[in-house]
């Protein structure tokens, strides 16, 4: 099939009479009527335009597929097999690509895809819009796209990363969790003139952009080799499967960053577990010493404070939250955020209480296992307001969070950056590498905070006029 006459790289499946040659269903969309004189009697301009393809066409031919699915479990398993390369249940992200790659993107030796056998056995039992509903996914649109701006329930304004075009996708229930700057690993369609994600999409954490555009590029290189004359999308589309298993190795592969308290010492949630032997003596002593002040009670639990002053005196130049101490019945636990802190409080414990508490053990987490249980009770519905209530009024803590933001980013364009080379920002921009390497930070940053609900509103073209950039610029 001969390139589409208006854009000249993808394939020209429409006939078009105007050109008097074939040309793709993107610029026939978006060009008919406009830079494309069409005759009237089109059938893509004309009266025939109930078989054009339409997003109810799409749901129903998807729906029938579906269902089709179901009587293919070989077929599926083998799908499944190759997409996360080993025989498990996919992950909550990975499950709508999965779907999607079932469907439309596993083939068979024969390079059947399951749409193709769909088809083959069912076509002539579908409507037409339906058909060429599914005929949009031969030329779908796959990359990783970075969201350039959210209009709420109108849709995103998106770019690729490799080929730097950008599409407005129509969206509405996406543009309410989307942020800007989020980067969306997906195929795209097109109906009439507009623009849509399938199910099949990935939000990809920013941390990993590199590795999933290196998948992208690496397997477009291997496509175009084997078929020079084939267009980027095309060469994209082939690299649907290396780029989500890129993605899914970046996910196993990532580590958190080394975390230490002011001490110095590495987080590692500790808990000290004993038995009260006398409970009076226990609260007159806590009362009367000047490092433990009690700060809540109710009828199940007494917390006290622990502080005390910090090694790093850059960190801070007063006390500083050691420990907390929970007492429950006839147990009190000693918590802290490091094995060093743990053993300071004990032997601080033994001490103060002496004979009226009876160690019993301690307990230890590092962080990733605590964020993982957090996790896990948030999804479960097992966590309860207090989880993540601090006592901070939600406008007071706004205010404390942004005015910290907002001086850190003042003062951010003037730090030397290890990520930089030890330069400044300020510095950096001065070279269109570190240009570029500034812009992607500062994307990072923005897009953080837009994620996080008490990112405090940091205005970023500040930042942007203070470094000379312009704002959004690539």
């Amino acid at each position: 099939m001969s390139k589409c006459a208006y854009c000249h790289s993808q394939k020209g499946r429409r006939s078009c009479p105007a050109l008097e040659a074939g040309v793709c269903s993107l610029c026939c969309g978006t060009h008919r009527g406009r830079e494309i004189q069409c005759p009237s009697d089109c059938c893509y301009f004309g009266p025939s335009l109930k078989d054009l393809p339409t997003r109810e066409s799409y749901s129903r031919a998807i729906e029938k597929l579906l269902r089709f699915r179901e009587t293919n479990a070989t077929w599926v398993k083998s799908a499944i097999l190759t997409f996360l390369g080993e025989d498990r249940e996919p992950e909550k992200w990975e499950h709508n690509p999965c779907v999607d790659y079932c469907l439309h993107g596993h083939r068979d030796r024969d390079g059947r895809r399951l749409v193709d056998l769909f088809l083959a056995e069912r076509g002539a039992d579908l409507r037409e819009d339906e058909r060429a509903s599914l005929a949009l996914l031969d030329d779908a649109w796959f990359s990783l796209f970075e969201v350039q701006a959210v209009k709420v329930n109108e849709g995103l304004e998106l770019q690729d990363l490799v080929s730097g075009q950008s599409v407005f996708i129509r969206e509405r229930l996406g543009t309410r969790s989307i942020k800007r700057f989020d980067l969306l690993l997906a195929p795209v369609i097109t109906f009439d003139d507009q623009h849509e994600m399938t199910g099949g999409s990935a939000l990809v954490p920013r941390v990993h952009r590199e590795v999933v555009l290196k998948a992208l590029r690496k397997g477009a290189d291997v496509w175009r080799r084997r078929r020079p004359e084939a267009s980027l999308r095309e060469q994209l589309r082939g690299s649907l499967l290396p780029a989500f298993q890129a993605l899914r190795e970046a996910y196993a592969n990532v580590r958190l960053p080394e975390i230490r308290n002011s001490d110095g010492d590495e987080i590692v949630y500790s808990t000290a577990t004993y038995k009260v032997l006398d409970e009076a003596g226990v609260y007159e002593r806590l009362d009367a010493h000047p490092v433990f002040e009690q700060t809540a009670e109710d009828e199940e639990e007494t917390i006290y404070n622990w502080s005390g002053e910090t090694e790093n005196a850059s960190f801070s130049t007063g006390p500083v939250d050691l420990g907390t101490i929970r007492i429950r019945k006839d147990t009190l636990l000693l918590e802290t955020n490091s094995r060093e802190r743990l053993e300071e409080g004990k032997e601080l414990l033994a001490e103060v209480l002496g004979e009226a508490i009876r160690h019993q053990d301690d307990e230890f987490k590092d962080l990733e296992t605590t964020l993982a249980e957090n996790r896990a009770r948030k999804e479960s519905g097992e966590a309860d307001e207090t989880d993540s209530d601090d006592g901070i009024p939600p406008e007071v803590k706004a205010e404390i969070i942004g005015n910290f933001y907002r001086d850190h980013f003042k003062r951010w364009v003037d730090m030397a950056i290890p990520a930089l080379g030890g330069a400044t920002p300020r510095q950096a921009v001065k070279t269109a590498a570190g240009r570029e390497r500034v812009i992607e930070m500062l994307k990072d940053q923005e897009n953080r905070l837009a994620r996080n609900p008490d990112g405090g509103g940091v205005d970023f073209t500040e930042v942007y006029r203070d470094l000379g950039l312009k704002r959004w610029a690539k």
